[in-house]
């Protein structure tokens, strides 16, 4: 019996040193990635922003994985992840440009040992677009996983890069489209299949839509009067709120 409660007392000896191994080792397959960000401009840190640790899609792990924190007062960041390469996105609430989205490629990390990267952003200005729709031309209809009226809402900048303007909501009969963009001047282009537009000074336009050069590093501009103030409330804002206006059914 003894020689028995020895060989037993033994081998959960020998199991929980096993596992205190497996645990050391993961706790020790873990890195730090830390640093500060900052106004690119003014070189202050900015406090409160969120930050995502975004570990790319791979055959090992076909869903990305992320992780998640918030910059300190004095801007400074730290999240803990598995070793593996990393690209730190930030959320453009606080009106600074995710470099995800903006300078794609200079915030990605291969994180082997503990790294530090600091940051500097750009703010940027949301560039603003609002049809109204009181005739209601423009039905809301599914377009893949998003709920979009029937309007295609595009920049191209100086490169000829272009980029769509998101469908952001429907509030009253006023569609809004916006994205939040670097501080420079763009060709804006509007067009419907379904509607005729017309621009802000109320001529009619053609199928080729609506044309125009906005700068986003201009004072913003004051809305129409015709806009609910409710829905002209970011105008202070907004680099440039372009106002159009629904005066048909499409079929150019």
């Amino acid at each position: 019996m003894t020689r028995n409660r020895f060989h037993v007392k033994n081998s959960l000896r020998t199991t929980a040193v096993g596992l205190a191994c497996v645990f050391g080792a993961y706790g020790q397959a873990q890195v730090q990635i830390s640093g500060h960000i900052a106004d690119q401009s003014s070189a202050a840190p900015i406090a409160g922003l969120a930050i995502f640790a975004v570990q790319p899609p791979s055959v090992a792990a076909p869903q990305p994985r992320i992780y998640r924190t918030t910059s300190a007062s004095d801007g400074s960041y730290s999240v803990t992840v598995p070793p593996g390469s990393y690209r730190i996105c930030l959320d453009e609430a606080e009106g600074y440009l995710d470099p995800c989205q903006w300078a794609l490629g200079s915030t990605d990390i291969s994180a082997t040992t503990p790294t530090s990267r600091n940051i500097a952003l750009q703010k940027g200005r949301p560039l603003i677009v609002r049809i109204s729709d009181s005739g209601g031309v423009l039905a809301v209809t599914p377009s893949g996983a998003v709920v979009a009226p029937a309007v295609s809402v595009s920049i191209t900048d100086s490169s000829g890069k272009t980029r769509l303007l998101p469908f952001r909501r429907t509030a009253g009969a006023v569609h809004e489209f916006s994205l939040l963009v670097p501080l420079a001047s763009y060709t804006l282009h509007v067009a419907s299949s379904a509607a005729t537009l017309a621009a802000p000074d109320g001529t009619a336009l053609t199928a080729a839509g609506y044309n125009a050069t906005v700068n986003a590093a201009a004072p913003p501009a004051t809305p129409p009067s015709w806009l609910p103030i409710w829905l002209a409330d970011r105008a202070a804002r907004a680099s440039t709120i372009v106002a159009l206006r629904v005066v048909g059914a499409g079929a150019h």
